[in-house]
């Protein structure tokens, strides 16, 4: 259901510019993929499926290096190795062949650079990939609640939600690799939204809290502990109705996974003590 938000998210902070400089590479995980080059949205339709997966492989770890075996196990499961990784070859010249022509300036002779077995997607002055975004915000609200400063962990915690905009590369669907990364960003966010939410509740801030719980279950509704601290940052801020729908939603998703009875009672004990809290 959709829940009252006490605050705007901002639009999508860009973290490698310089402040008032616009981002002249931008690079899109969340939601849709997608690569931008001055403004211009690169048309990535015309290559094959193959070629597409790989460059969403580097650009998802934009700037780091990717093991050539990571690669040609991603796109060629179980082949041969040597097949393997001549098709490799064949295919990061297509999508260097695609990709050089938007960036020629400001970039070096090569694109995709290789060194030894590994390869890696060259990242230009003022480039913003929101995976690395994501990840840098995440690490910044974790710091600030480190410090005692919810404040500051609030507003990183804000931006980043405004970069996870959906599913990491849904374009991947169920493959291994990108399940487990998808995994640990919704963990990630969970996680500091609990404890988010904590910290405001303990600096009196009860409706921030409530908020912050939303947003953390909107991510990963399966975690226990931001249903109680949503119902209890409710009580604290008066909001009786609000925590009546927590409780009720809470229920509700308890039934869904078996846990609570047709009748709402706890089918076990460990269980009757998650519902009674």
């Amino acid at each position: 259901m959709a829940y009252p938000q006490p605050y705007i998210v901002p639009a999508r902070p860009e973290l490698s510019p310089p402040e008032g400089a616009p981002a002249t590479f931008q690079i899109r995980c969340f939601g849709p993929f997608s690569m931008t080059v001055q403004g211009r949205a690169i048309d990535l339709g015309a290559l094959r499926p193959r070629i597409r997966r790989l460059l969403r492989l580097l650009a998802f770890r934009a700037g780091r290096p990717v093991h050539r075996e990571v690669l040609t196990e991603a796109l060629w499961p179980g082949a041969d190795p040597a097949t393997a990784a001549r098709n490799l070859h064949v295919a990061i010249s297509t999508l260097r062949h695609v990709l050089e022509p938007d960036l020629r300036k400001g970039t070096p002779s090569s694109l995709i650079s290789r060194d030894g077995d590994t390869y890696r997607l060259y990242l230009p002055a003022h480039a913003s990939v929101d995976a690395l975004e994501l990840d840098g915000r995440l690490g910044a609200a974790k710091a600030a609640l480190d410090r005692n400063d919810p404040a500051a962990a609030l507003d990183e915690f804000r931006r980043a939600l405004a970069v996870y905009e959906g599913d990491l590369l849904p374009e991947e669907g169920p493959s291994e690799w990108i399940v487990r990364e998808r995994d640990r960003r919704r963990l990630d966010i969970s996680e500091l939204a609990g404890a988010l939410a904590e910290a405001l509740l303990g600096t009196g801030q009860p409706t921030e809290a409530a908020w912050v719980c939303r947003r953390g279950i909107q991510v990963d509704r399966y975690q226990d502990a931001l249903w109680r601290t949503l119902t209890k940052a409710c009580e604290q801020a008066g909001d009786l109705a609000a925590s009546a729908i927590a409780r009720r939603d809470y229920q509700a998703l308890l039934l869904e996974l078996g846990i609570l009875g047709p009748s709402g009672a706890p089918s076990n004990e460990d269980i009757r003590g998650v519902s009674a809290s």
